[in-house]
């Protein structure tokens, strides 16, 4: 007989309930130290061409803001998609960071779900 917590859904809805819980309390928080260097204050948001062509923001930037572009252009992607919707508004940040979170804790929770229903492995592994 099956166990209510052994159903995937119900898995993943207490694991969003823990991630909802645990960084609901961020969403009026202020930006926070190099917020703005990175947010804020860079002009390294304000051209979606940059993110393209790396090269073209070497003279604009700062070499740790160029260097942000190029090694975590991922990130700045998000970054760039936020400040073009939510402006400076803070809560549109957070609540794409829990949104992330979200995906990544509920990634991880498929990922444990499989490792587990894998068949032993014979000898020593």
């Amino acid at each position: 007989m099956s166990r209510p917590l052994d159903r995937p859904a119900i898995q993943a809805a207490l694991v969003a309930a823990v991630v909802l819980a645990a960084y609901a309390s961020s969403l009026a928080v202020p930006f926070q130290f190099d917020d703005f260097a990175n947010i804020v204050d860079t002009p390294l948001l304000s051209r979606p061409d940059w993110l393209l062509h790396p090269s073209r923001a070497r003279p604009a930037l700062s070499v740790d803001q160029y260097g942000m572009l190029v090694r975590r252009w991922v990130g700045v992607a998000t970054l760039f998609a936020n400040r073009a919707v939510h402006g400076l508004d803070v809560r549109g940040y957070h609540l794409v960071n829990i949104g992330i979170h979200l995906a990544a804790s509920l990634a991880l929770l498929a990922l444990g779900r499989l490792a587990l229903r894998a068949p032993r492995v014979a000898g020593p592994a």
